[in-house]
């Protein structure tokens, strides 16, 4: 009988470590299994491995007796395997069952008019802009909503947990206030790619202006950082119970006129627009604005 899922001679590397040499495993339909081990001894390997994260250095993967080689987790999803990781940021405002499906929440169809609907457009508005034959072809639909500066606090409070979580291990508190979330969210949102650059936000005005601090023993144990916003220079101002204070560099700062692509919700040009940071001399050099 044909395993649903088998692994065979899995060996993988990385820089150092073996982490995992030569494994061996199967699963068939309704079974559960265990992976037990010690810290390090290759079990989140071995998932990565199965779920597409990591590719196999030597060995090969088999489902429903076909060998199948994933490119990345989206394949291995495709394939219907599915990782939950033992992630403690999550969305509070969720169930468990809409968090576990993030990402990959189930989809119903919905005719024109229900589509019609949801999108809150008249009819004939709807009707005058697009050919029946159009409308008639639409079954389903996904509404993304822009996220609201209470959404962008949310998350970044997310972010930030973690990061409190790992000074408090030293005995140091982190409090960020109303306008430094603010500033964090308008720096880590971005009209074509949403919250996504939300993360590098973090790490570039508080994570690693912190970590430096830290190393430079600006901070004593016990004390309780404060993080504000300076609006003029759009920094973090981080300030310690004693008055100790570093502000975070603002070189750095993501510019989205670098690509000198329109910077607006949408890609056409208007005149909300900022300009590029290069122009021309006349000798038909390029400088920057």
């Amino acid at each position: 009988m044909t395993a649903l899922l088998e692994l065979a001679n899995i060996s993988k590397s990385f820089p150092g470590v073996k982490a995992l040499e030569d494994v061996h495993c199967s699963a068939d339909a309704g079974q559960v299994h265990a992976l037990v081990g010690e810290n390090g001894a290759g079990k989140s390997t071995l998932i990565k491995v199965i779920s597409g994260v990591h590719p196999a250095d030597s060995g090969t993967i088999h489902m429903d007796g076909q060998m199948v080689r994933f490119r990345g987790p989206h394949e291995a999803q495709a394939h219907g395997i599915a990782t939950i990781y033992q992630e403690l940021s999550l969305y509070p405002e969720l169930s468990v069952a809409e968090n576990i499906f993030m990402g990959h929440s189930p989809m119903r169809k919905a005719g024109p008019a229900e589509v019609i609907a949801t999108l809150g457009v008249e009819k004939g508005a709807l009707r005058a802009t697009f050919r029946p034959e159009f409308l008639n072809r639409i079954d389903e639909i996904i509404v993304f909503h822009s996220l609201d500066e209470e959404a962008l606090s949310a998350i970044v409070d997310l972010l930030v947990a973690d990061l409190a979580a790992r000074l408090a291990d030293h005995d140091l508190e982190l409090v960020l206030t109303p306008a430094a979330k603010a500033l964090i969210g308008r720096e880590g949102n971005d009209p074509h790619y949403g919250a996504r650059p939300l993360k590098r936000a973090v790490q570039r005005l508080l994570e690693n202006p912190l970590a430096r601090a830290l190393l430079e023993g600006k901070f004593k144990s016990g004390s309780t950082i404060t993080a504000d916003a300076d609006p003029v220079g759009g920094t973090i101002v981080c300030t310690g119970s004693e008055g100790e204070t570093f502000v975070s560099e603002a070189a750095g700062r993501r510019d989205p006129r670098a690509t000198g692509e329109p910077v607006g919700a949408g890609l056409q040009p208007n005149l909300m627009d900022l300009p590029s940071t290069e122009q021309s001399t006349d000798d038909g050099k390029k400088r920057l604005n």
